[in-house]
């Protein structure tokens, strides 16, 4: 089936230099538990897959013991953020996925926001995060751009090195209207795919955008562990 998706190498659009402040407009933020069993029958016996994720309470990811790891068993915390702010006579769209634990596999993830047509991206931006110690933190800004016309996704791979205690992916961009009308209504989608499993990057292009977040085509779905999207709405007059 051919895809609509128009994927490019991430490049900002720099259609508007001048600095705004960001006011906070409404935010959405979720919390994840997953369990991955290196015997996959321990996992099967419970109806579960190899890779299990469930959302849990800011209390039980607060207070997640996440030290300590067993040799069967690998339990890693994640916290997804969507944030909608206004930004002068424009709204500014954002997601942030934070891991309180490094994952096991480091390959080629996803990270996208999905929105109503009636709106626009332009100066896309992605950075991804992380730490060794509190004085040696790296940014990299490496990524491939997926666009379609209803959303937009980073695909990037996460950092190698073992001794990372701090990891963060984030995606953001203004947004202008694309009508001439009254828009009434922003839905913004907020949506994280993480890969179990070594794919390289025409892999983790094959997927697409919508409201219902990152589609990952049937051939690929299998290498990824996928959580519920974190989504924003706003009502007003713009």
């Amino acid at each position: 089936m051919e895809s609509k998706s128009n994927i490019v190498e991430g490049i900002n659009d720099n259609l508007n230099n001048t600095v705004e402040e960001n006011v906070l407009i409404s935010q959405t933020v979720k919390y994840f538990k997953t369990t991955a069993s290196n015997n996959s029958s321990m996992l099967y016996s419970l109806g579960k897959s190899t890779y299990y994720t469930e959302e849990i309470t800011k209390e039980e990811y607060d207070n997640s013991n996440y030290s300590t790891q067993s040799t069967s068993i690998e339990t890693t915390y994640k916290k997804l953020t969507t944030t909608i702010s206004q930004k002068g006579s424009y709204y500014h769209y954002d997601v942030q996925l934070n891991w309180k634990n490094m994952p096991k596999v480091r390959s080629y993830d996803i990270i996208s926001l999905s929105f109503y047509e009636s709106v626009t991206p332009f100066n896309i931006s992605f950075r991804q995060k992380y730490c060794e110690s509190i004085s040696s933190c790296t940014t990299e800004t490496n990524y491939t751009q997926h666009l379609e016309s209803d959303g937009v996704s980073a695909i990037f791979k996460l950092p190698s090195s073992t001794t990372i205690n701090s990891l963060s992916s984030n995606l953001s961009f203004d947004v202008r209207k694309t009508t001439s009308a009254t828009v009434l209504k922003q839905r913004l989608v907020g949506d994280y795919a993480h890969a179990t499993s070594s794919v390289s990057l025409a892999t983790a292009k094959k997927h697409s955008l919508s409201l219902s977040g990152i589609s990952l085509d049937s051939s690929i779905s299998s290498n990824y562990d996928t959580i519920n999207e974190a989504i924003v709405n706003w009502s007003g007059s713009w």
